[in-house]
C-alpha cells in the first residue's frame, strides 16, 4: 500500500481501500501510462495517468460489483493502451480506455452498446455477442496476457488471455471481432478453498471444512481411503464439530 500511496501526491487513497491495482499500457507514451483502481469504501474508482504520475485523472461509471476487497485486478492489452481490462466478479473489457464508463447491456432491448465497459464473463444467462462457449467463473484474482510470440495469431485467435478465478485457471481466446472463448484448464484437478476447517474431538478421522463456492464437506478418513461428502451447496465457511463428535454446526 505504501507504493500505491507513492504514485503521486494528485492520486488521493481513502482510508478504508482495501486493494489498490495497477495497470501499465504498452509504451506508446513518452512517460508510463498507469491505470490505478481501487476500492474506496465500497465503489470502485478508477484513475489514470499518462504522464508517468504527475497528474491523474479520473475515469467515469467504472464497473464495480462489490467485494472488492476479495476480487479487485486490472491488466491492458497488449497492443493497445485503450484495451483494459477490469476483473472483479466479473470479467470485463473497455476499448476506450474507460473514458465514456458506463455498462453495456444485452439485457435489454435494444442492448445497450454506446458505453465503455462490457462484461465477457461470469454471471450471465443472456446471449452475448462477445462471448461464446462456457461461461467464466465469478470472482477474479489474476488477468494475464500471453506474450509476443507465444504462440501462432490467426483469425480466430489473436490474443490469449488466462483468467484466475475461484474456480481455477481458465483460457480465453479472442478472434479478430473481440469476441472471446473460454476453455477451462484445471481440468478434473479438485481445487477447494477452505475458510474454516472443524475437527471431531472424538472421531479423528472425520473432519468438516466450508469451500468458498463449493459449499461444507464433511470427510470421512478409514482404512486408507477417504470419502469426501458434500453437505451443502453455496458459500460454504464457517464449519464445526461439537465436543462429542456427533453434531456438524454450519454457517
Amino acid at each position: 500500500m505504501e507504493s500505491a500511496r507513492r504514485l503521486s501526491p494528485h492520486l488521493r487513497l481513502w482510508p478504508n481501500s482495501a486493494r489498490l491495482r495497477r495497470a501499465k499500457g504498452p509504451r506508446l507514451f513518452p512517460a508510463p501510462l498507469v491505470y490505478a483502481g481501487f476500492d474506496a469504501n465500497g465503489t470502485y474508482r478508477l484513475f489514470v495517468t499518462k504522464d508517468g504520475g504527475d497528474s491523474w485523472s479520473e475515469l467515469p461509471s467504472p464497473p464495480s460489483d462489490g467485494q472488492l476487497g476479495f476480487n479487485n485486478v486490472i491488466t491492458v492489452g497488449p497492443y493497445n493502451s485503450d484495451e483494459v481490462y477490469i476483473g472483479q466478479i466479473a470479467f470485463w473489457r473497455s476499448f476506450d480506455g474507460g473514458t465514456k464508463g458506463g455498462r453495456n447491456d444485452y439485457h435489454v432491448s435494444p442492448p445497450v452498446e454506446s458505453n465503455s465497459w462490457t462484461v465477457l464473463g461470469c454471471c450471465l444467462s443472456d446471449s452475448n455477442p462477445f462471448r461464446k462457449n462456457l461461461d467464466l467463473h465469478g470472482d477474479l484474482h489474476a488477468i494475464e496476457f500471453a506474450p509476443y510470440g507465444s504462440f501462432v495469431p490467426s483469425p480466430s485467435q489473436i490474443q490469449i488471455v488466462f483468467a484466475a478465478s475461484d474456480g481455477g485457471i481458465t483460457k480465453g481466446s479472442f478472434d479478430s471481432t473481440g469476441m472471446v472463448s473460454w476453455e477451462p484448464l484445471t481440468k478434473g484437478l479438485a481445487v477447494g478453498q477452505a475458510g474454516t476447517i472443524g475437527l471431531s474431538p472424538v472421531l479423528p478421522s472425520v473432519t468438516v471444512a466450508g469451500y468458498s463456492h463449493n459449499g461444507d464437506i464433511l470427510t470421512v478418513r478409514q482404512l486408507g481411503f477417504s470419502d469426501d461428502l458434500a453437505i451443502m451447496g453455496g458459500d460454504g465457511f464457517q464449519s464445526s464439530i461439537d465436543a462429542q463428535g456427533l453434531t456438524l454446526y454450519l454457517n
